[in-house]
């Protein structure tokens, strides 16, 4: 009988070593996954970021060669100028 109760004992002793172990690499498992949704929330964070950026760039999806320099934008053009311009344009 005491012969029974030391197996059941030593028995009892390696299931809670066994559970401790279990427990253990649950905890790490659960770690684990709580570290990789942080790197999954700051990934799509950082690729929202990115996207949206890209596009509010203002980029021109064509472009006209013209066989002229064109004048300063915020320059005034006189008469004769604006004339040269308008017979060159129309070829």
């Amino acid at each position: 009988m005491k012969k029974i109760e030391e197996m059941l004992t030593r028995k009892a002793e390696e299931d809670k070593a066994v559970f401790a172990r279990l427990e253990a690499g649950q905890a790490k498992l659960i770690s684990m996954g709580e570290m990789t949704m942080k790197k999954i929330d700051k990934s799509t964070s950082t690729i929202c970021t990115a996207v949206f950026e890209a596009t509010e760039v203002n980029t021109p999806t064509c472009f006209v060669i013209l066989p002229y320099e064109l004048p300063d934008p915020e320059g005034e053009l006189d008469k004769e100028e604006e004339k040269s311009m308008l017979d060159k344009a129309e070829g």
